[in-house]
Parts: structure tokens; C-alpha cells; sequence
């Protein structure tokens, strides 16, 4: 399976969220990174272009009403080419944990077909090109704890997208 050409990625970034400037790239297929910082790291990182796309102008519309309260689901097309079969059913099932709700690392390993395969799901949540959209926040422990995060931040944003959604977060754990 062969990755995107990144001479195909976009780039727009969205500079006044709760958590941050985040940038967003896209191919011609969907939605490839969400990234917290600046469009030029993202550039940088992915060897894409400033650009327009109806895809991003699209991301960048429902981030900001997500953010603001008013959407709760996203509907965005999004290219999750050269991720493994595996990583494509885990980031699957984590995009269907409704807004507002947690479910456990066994949980999306469970619904990936791989019930033994916890860590191996949360491996797939520590390197997910699309946070926020695919919604690893939403993942916790067993015991309802909150468990790594990638963005800037770490735990601290987890808890914030967590809190933005109405769920109470006390000492990293689920209250």
C-alpha cells in the first residue's frame, strides 16, 4: 500500500481553538493530519503546501462549530492510505464513539476483530493522523483513566477536548 504524495497535501490551519492553532492536510481523497501547531510544522513534517481544498475549507468549518458547542459528529471524507488493515478497523471503531462518551482500549480492539489486542489498539491511538476528528480523546483505561495523548499538551489537552464534550475529568481519571 503506498503512502500519499505529499506533493498532493494541503494545508489551512485553524489559529483560535481551546487547545491551540491546529492545521489541517488534506489529499484529493480526504482528510490525511490534523495537527496541533502551526501550518508551517505541519509543512514541514509532511512536505505539503499552503493551499485551498474544498476538503479542508470543509474540516475547518466543522472543527470550528465542534469547538463552539454545535456539531457533534464530523462528516468528513478522510485518506487514511498506508495505515494497516488493523489501523484503518481501530481508527473505524474509534470514529464511531459518540460525542460526549469514553470507551476502553480493549473495547476498540475488541470491535477491530483483535480482543487480545489493547496495547496494539492503543499503539494505533498513539500514532492517529486525526485526532479530534477521529476521536482518541475519547479512549481511557479500563478503570477510566486517562492514558497518554500524543498532542502538545498530553493529558492536559485530553481532558480539555474531554471537558469541551461535557465529561467530568478529576486527577486524569474519569469522574
Amino acid at each position: 500500500m503506498n503512502a500519499t504524495p505529499t506533493s498532493l497535501l494541503t494545508i489551512q490551519s485553524l489559529p483560535q481553538t481551546p487547545i491551540g492553532t491546529i492545521s489541517l492536510a488534506a489529499s484529493p481523497r480526504g482528510l490525511t493530519h490534523v495537527w496541533f501547531g502551526t501550518p508551517e510544522a505541519l509543512a514541514a513534517a509532511t512536505g505539503g503546501q499552503p493551499g485551498e481544498s474544498p476538503i479542508l475549507s470543509q474540516a475547518l468549518q466543522q472543527l470550528a462549530a465542534y469547538f463552539s458547542g454545535a456539531l457533534k459528529q464530523f462528516s468528513l471524507p478522510t485518506d487514511l492510505t498506508g495505515r494497516s488493515e488493523f489501523a484503518r478497523r481501530v481508527l473505524q471503531a474509534c470514529a464511531a464513539i459518540p460525542y460526549g462518551e469514553t470507551r476502553t482500549y480493549a473495547w476498540l480492539a475488541a470491535q477491530s476483530g483483535r480482543p487480545a489486542a489493547a496495547r496494539a489498539a492503543g499503539g494505533v491511538m498513539a500514532a492517529n493522523p486525526l485526532p479530534i476528528i477521529i476521536p482518541c480523546h475519547r479512549v481511557v483505561t479500563a478503570a477510566g483513566r486517562l492514558r497518554g495523548y500524543s498532542a502538545p499538551g498530553g493529558l492536559e489537552t485530553k481532558s480539555t477536548l474531554l471537558s469541551l464534550e461535557g465529561i467530568r475529568v478529576v486527577n486524569q481519571r474519569l469522574a
